[in-house]
């Protein structure tokens, strides 16, 4: 017990400090060594599972002195104390053979009073908590990472997985204590947490499927007044919440304003957070690829996902090689489909496309008189079998979209192209190059 009295010690430290980044590690379920503090000091025979050994533990944890915070009589961190070492305990179990196993259902039980416990306290009004942000930041991680996994364990039991969106229950509450904080200065008030919580519910809805509760969320930031503009707010926090809203902007097929979020996030994202930089790239490069623009090989070597993913297209785009196009299509269509890219990808198409047709064109002394039969007959040396019927009406299309210039003689199946441009260029050329 002598270990977890020493972590109940470093606790209270932090707390008389109101030191948030510490208590946040503190409260961690991946953090390390205190997890071996804790472990140390807890024989295999205690019964973790039994509030009354619980309520002897919290009895103990912290030093009376510092039983609430100033000017507050009481306050949540005994129970969270006990119920964090409780959550650990549960993450690093040991069987009967000795092999180290998690309790994942369990553990996120336990940490779901931690987090219970703390928005009692969070959401109360009174003195200024902002510098409880990274706690409440790092509880409401862990809830969300530890109710996912729970879920998989239930879902293995043929148990109803309901973890993730109890979860999202807890996050919306903290999401609107942030928002509804009244603290006359800024740099202490809990506003501050609105939109790190506004991306942890977007990120938890779109894991649940339930997008459209997202609504919700920006309507609630968009209609409060007295919240300063985003660009106030941490550079993580503008990237993560303007990369959603780039994400909702291209599932309805706003494009532009899509790629200016996309844009303005890899500009300003780290260049070492990869991750985060390949996640944004993801949309960026079909969007751009819609435009006729292609990513250098410098910006692709290092994602190799990507690389693989769009590589297949960016080569027929350029070539103008139809066939390959759509061989690159249905091989990566269930990749696509998942990422939600499978259409702006196919509506891509028509830039290689164009790019065949140009080249043909070329091949035949920049006439501007072709039959349809040259097309047709191009098209299946390219391996693209069509009908002559089929030809016109995609070279109809063509030039309704504005990627050719010119009008079909129906009457003699000639294609009578512009003198001057008769394939327009698309809006640039020009290659995504790294800064």
């Amino acid at each position: 017990m002598s270990g977890i009295l020493r972590y109940g010690d470093m606790l209270a430290v932090s707390l008389r400090k109101q030191d948030g980044p510490n208590l946040a590690l503190a409260l961690d379920v991946n953090e390390r060594t205190h997890a071996e503090l804790i472990q140390r000091s807890v024989s295999p025979a205690e019964d973790y599972n039994n509030p009354s050994w619980v309520h002897q533990l919290s009895s103990k944890l912290l030093p009376s002195a510092y039983n609430g915070l100033p000017n507050e009589p009481s306050s949540p961190w005994h129970e969270m104390a006990s119920a964090h070492i409780v959550t650990v305990l549960h993450l690093n179990e040991i069987d009967h053979r000795g092999l180290q196993r998690r309790d994942h259902i369990a553990a996120y039980l336990s940490h779901a009073v931690l987090v219970n416990a703390f928005m009692r306290w969070f959401s109360t009004s009174g003195t200024p908590k902002g510098w409880s942000l990274p706690v409440l930041y790092g509880i409401l991680r862990d809830l969300r990472a530890l109710a996912a996994l729970a879920d998989v364990e239930l879902r293995m039991r043929d148990e109803k997985a309901n973890k993730l969106e109890e979860a999202s229950r807890s996050i919306t509450k903290a999401f609107t204590a942030c928002l509804g904080d009244r603290a006359t200065k800024f740099e202490q008030s809990k506003r501050l947490g609105t939109y790190h919580t506004a991306c942890l519910l977007f990120k938890t809805y779109f894991k649940l499927k339930t997008t459209a509760l997202c609504k919700n969320i920006i309507r609630g930031i968009g209609s409060a007044t007295d919240l300063p503009p985003l660009t106030v707010f941490s550079k993580a926090d503008q990237i993560t919440y303007r990369y959603y809203m780039g994400v909702f902007a291209f599932l309805r097929e706003d494009y532009q304003a899509a790629e200016s979020e996309f844009v303005f996030c890899f500009e300003q994202c780290s260049r070492t957070a990869k991750r985060n930089q390949e996640l944004i790239l993801g949309y960026l490069i079909p969007l751009r690829l819609l435009k006729g623009i292609m990513p250098t090989a410098l910006l692709l070597r290092p994602f190799p996902a990507l690389k693989n993913l769009y590589g297949p297209f960016i080569t027929a785009y350029r070539r103008g090689d139809v066939k390959y196009y759509d061989e690159a299509l249905q091989w990566a269509e269930r990749r696509l489909v998942e990422r939600s890219c499978y259409l702006i990808v196919e509506r891509a198409r028509e830039g290689c496309l164009r790019g065949f047709l140009k080249k043909t064109w070329l091949c035949s002394q920049r006439s501007t008189r072709m039959s349809i039969r040259t097309f047709q007959s191009a098209l299946k040396i390219a391996g693209v079998d069509m009908e002559s019927d089929e030809v016109e009406c995609v070279i109809a299309n063509m030039i309704y979209k504005g990627h050719m210039k010119g009008y079909i003689s129906h009457e003699h199946a000639i294609v009578v192209l512009s003198a001057k441009g008769p394939f327009p260029p698309l809006e640039s050329r020009l290659a995504v190059v790294v800064a």
